[in-house]
């Protein structure tokens, strides 16, 4: 695979195609950039029906999609944010992805030496695989050019398509506290939501998934065991054949998709848990706040 020689005429988007089931798109926020602003862009990948993309973390399956980019001088990208990730399972492995059209979101910021008047090009190589049965992988160039002027103009349609895919996009919370712990079969994740949060307020766990974000850790394919004790959320995730000692801290994202009944919409967290031992996670003690230890 590789990507094709850059050109000035390069596209900001490459139509699916038999040996390519995948749109890539380079969309902008903004028409035009102004200097010292920064812009929301985003990497647009649609997979053709039957077809799925990757999150971060692919799990069993696949590789995440990257973008390697090619700024002007003074231009500086933001790393890719993730929207939450779905599971796609081929029992008994079980992938994270995306098999509806997904924007992973950046920002680049404009130095303020750019001059009003002049354009700037973005250019981006992104990186992909996308499977059905058989996987599809290959990377392409993409550019967008836009023209400096003296203050932002933004792209209302790609404006709105960022919001939305920007609420699916999972949030650190410091009023939010997870721990996990080891044994010889499981990882147990505790979860203690906000307090007066309605999230468990029917005491009902359907619809919670927790994605891990690193290999090794637990078996992708195997459902959680889930139960809602008081204010807690606890999860025991079986470990991974492949795991090897046991991990100092469990991350990913949890999503809980409005299984609640009580009038919220889907919720997406990102989990950072200190491993503790098993009998301390069973303790009364509250745990360290947050994402911390």
């Amino acid at each position: 695979m590789g990507a094709q020689p850059v050109s000035q005429q390069a596209s900001a988007v490459a139509r699916a195609t038999a040996s390519r089931p995948v749109e890539v798109e380079l969309r902008s926020a903004a028409r035009v950039l102004a200097p010292g602003e920064t812009a929301a862009v985003a990497i647009r990948l649609r997979p053709e029906p039957g077809w799925h993309a990757y999150w971060r973390h692919a799990g069993d399956v696949g590789s995440a999609p990257s973008v390697a980019w090619r700024l002007p001088d003074g231009f500086a990208a933001a790393p890719l944010r993730w929207p939450a990730p779905e599971l796609i399972a081929s029992p008994p492995l079980a992938s994270y992805g995306y098999e509806r059209e997904v924007h992973l979101l950046g920002a680049v910021h404009v130095p303020r030496t750019a001059r009003v008047g002049s354009t700037a090009t973005l250019r981006g190589t992104v990186t992909w695989v996308v499977c059905k049965v058989e996987c599809f992988a290959d990377d392409v160039d993409l550019a967008l050019t836009l023209p400096v002027r003296a203050a932002l103009e933004a792209d209302t349609a790609a404006a709105r398509a960022f919001t939305a895919e920007e609420a699916r996009v999972p949030v650190r919370h410091a009023d939010w506290v997870f721990r996990s712990a080891v044994d010889s079969e499981a990882i147990v994740l505790n979860v203690r939501p906000p307090e007066g949060s309605r999230i468990l307020a029917r005491g009902n766990a359907a619809r919670v998934r927790f994605f891990v974000d690193s290999a090794g850790v637990i078996d992708h394919g195997a459902p959680a065991v889930v139960r809602v004790d008081g204010d807690v959320l606890e999860l025991r995730l079986v470990r991974s054949q492949y795991a090897s000692g046991t991990p100092t801290r469990l991350t990913g994202v949890l999503s809980l998709e409005d299984q609640v009944g009580a009038g919220d919409g889907p919720v997406a967290v990102e989990v950072d848990a200190p491993v503790v031992g098993i009998a301390q996670l069973a303790s009364a003690d509250r745990p360290g706040a947050g994402t911390g230890g």
